[in-house]
């Protein structure tokens, strides 16, 4: 049986390809190692190459964004293709269904949030700090880099490290 399962974030906005009758969309993933390294005692991080169709492809558009976290089910696939005469294989994820978990915004709020930007020509408040409610969704790209390292299996809900199959 060909099926993966695994949570990461994406490492960029999704590539959106649209076709006569279908939509493709491409991302890539960082999915945290579930070991340390032994010198750094830190989690590693593998990048993986995800693309999915359809449905899942539409709202990837809609929804997907650079930081978000999304939980995958999909198989693994490879294709064989042809580069300056020699031949390659690219190997991907392939994701049946996607769950959004958090961070990263909707493509709309980011092309509002651009579009009114310097826009805005009430004078600032005396509270420079904004309140609970106004902090923005995504975290700051550097932080983003922080959690991608953080992550790990630990953090999906109902999963135990220490017993991955349960049953």
């Amino acid at each position: 049986m060909n099926k993966c399962m695994f949570s990461g974030r994406l490492t960029d906005d999704p590539k959106i390809t649209r076709f006569e009758k279908s939509v493709l969309a491409q991302f890539s993933m960082a999915v945290k190692n579930r070991s340390k390294d032994r010198k750094t005692g830190k989690y590693g991080v593998t990048f993986v190459d995800v693309k999915t169709w359809g449905i899942n492809a539409e709202n990837m558009e809609k929804y997907g964004a650079k930081g978000m976290e999304v939980l995958i089910t999909s198989y693994f696939t490879s294709e064989d293709y042809e580069k300056d005469g020699q031949r390659k294989k690219y190997k991907c994820f392939v994701a049946e269904e996607i769950e959004y978990i958090s961070g990263g915004k909707k493509k709309e709020d980011k092309e509002q949030a651009t579009a009114t930007a310097g826009s805005e020509t009430t004078p600032p408040t005396a509270d420079p700090q904004p309140k609970e409610a106004e902090k923005p969704a995504q975290p700051e790209e550097s932080s983003i880099d922080q959690e991608l390292m953080d992550m790990g299996f630990d953090d999906l809900p109902g999963f135990d490290v220490n017993n991955p199959f349960p049953g």
